[in-house]
């Protein structure tokens, strides 16, 4: 598996970055860019017992959660079987959570198709249209 996106929210001197990978990634910028930040980022989602202060949250506005979200690609097989609930289109999507309660990793699951529309409805419709698929048989 390879690293195919990075995104960091909220994290030192990023508010919102979304970095696209491929099988070489190099870094480059200016003097206090945030280059060394990317790193920290990843080293603090890969340690799963890495401590957070004020000073790592952006702004230190500790109200806002940091999230890092990996996304993986080019899984091998047996990855492919063991990350299988959380596999879309052939990419695992891993996020880690951090605020003054501790860090959570959350992996997105699959989701039937019919039901991303449904989600997004109003509470009347969105029972119409569940039942609808219910009643269908799908």
């Amino acid at each position: 598996m390879i690293i195919e996106r990075i995104e960091i929210t909220n994290f030192r001197s990023l508010k919102n970055v979304d970095i696209p990978c491929s099988s070489l990634v190099a870094i480059l910028g200016r003097n206090g860019a945030g280059k060394s930040t990317v790193l920290h980022a990843l080293d603090m989602f890969y340690n799963t017992s890495a401590q957070v202060t004020a000073f790592d949250y952006f702004d230190r506005d500790t109200n806002e959660d940091i999230a890092i979200r990996v996304t993986y690609g080019e899984l091998r097989p047996d990855e492919l079987k063991e990350f299988a609930p959380y596999i879309t289109n052939k990419l695992l999507i891993v996020t880690k959570i951090i605020n003054s309660g501790g860090a959570r990793y959350y992996a997105a699951s699959r989701q039937l198709p019919d039901f991303v529309e449904i989600r997004t409805m109003a509470a009347a419709p969105k029972r119409n249209a569940f039942n609808d698929i219910v009643s269908s048989g799908k």
